[in-house]
Parts: C-alpha cells; structure tokens; sequence
C-alpha cells in the first residue's frame, strides 16, 4: 500500500493523541451521520477513524484539503456497542457499503459508512471484535 503525505500527517496526529502502552489496530476513512428516522437525509461527514486497543477515535477532515483538523471522538471501547447494520444496503459510486451502529451511553448513536475496500473492512471487523478484548 502507498503511503502519501496525508496519511503520515493523519499518523502524526494520532500518535500525538495516544496514551502510554495504547497501540492503533486499524484506520479508516468514513462517513459519519447521527442516526435518524430518514437516513437519506441525515447530514454526513467525512471522518479519518481509529480504533486501538483501548479506545475508538474520530478527527474532523477539512472539506477543501481532507488534512484532519480536530479530534471530535474518543471513546473508550468498553462504552461504546457496536452492531453491524445490514438490513440496509447502500452504494456509492466506489460499490456497496458496510453501515455500522456505535451506541454510547447518553449521547446520540453515530452510523459509520465504510466502503467494501481491505483497509475498511479491516477497520470493521477490528470494531466488531473489540468489546471482546476489553476486560470487564
């Protein structure tokens, strides 16, 4: 896989962000929306998404250059649900789309849209899997 300046920019900032011992599982590009009654009309953004052994976090990409610019999520793994929504198909021009459901305690649930790409779908299955890993 090639790596590009924004993906070392995307790392840099991460890593920043870490805590002593956490390591990165896996990294996504997503679409983001809260969960409403009309999905078709939810108002969704494109979020830079990471999951590591302790926890889910999410920067804002800028709309003109797709840098990260801010830190708008990061959720501890063992407060989060996560549940993969496949009763619901949608495609993109890129091909079908995994949608997955991240409920927290007391805050509006979020929809995560991952292409059907390696790197995503890697991303999910580390989601998915995580609440497993987490101790209790």
């Amino acid at each position: 896989m090639a790596r590009n300046r924004q993906d070392d920019r995307f790392r840099v900032a991460v890593h920043r962000r870490l805590e002593p011992g956490e390591t990165i599982v896996a990294t996504a590009r997503v679409w983001t929306a809260r969960r409403t009654r009309l999905p078709a009309l939810a108002a969704r953004y494109r979020d830079d998404a990471v999951v590591t052994d302790r926890r889910l976090m999410m920067w804002e990409c800028g709309w003109w250059t797709r840098r990260p610019r801010r830190r708008v999520l990061a959720e501890r793994l063992g407060d989060i649900t996560v549940a993969n929504m496949t009763d619901r198909s949608r495609s993109l021009r890129s091909g079908p789309v995994t949608r997955m459901r991240v409920d927290r305690a007391g805050r509006p649930s979020l929809v995560l849209e991952l292409s059907r790409t390696e790197r995503d779908q890697r991303f999910a299955n580390a989601l998915l899997t995580a609440g497993a890993r987490v101790p209790a």
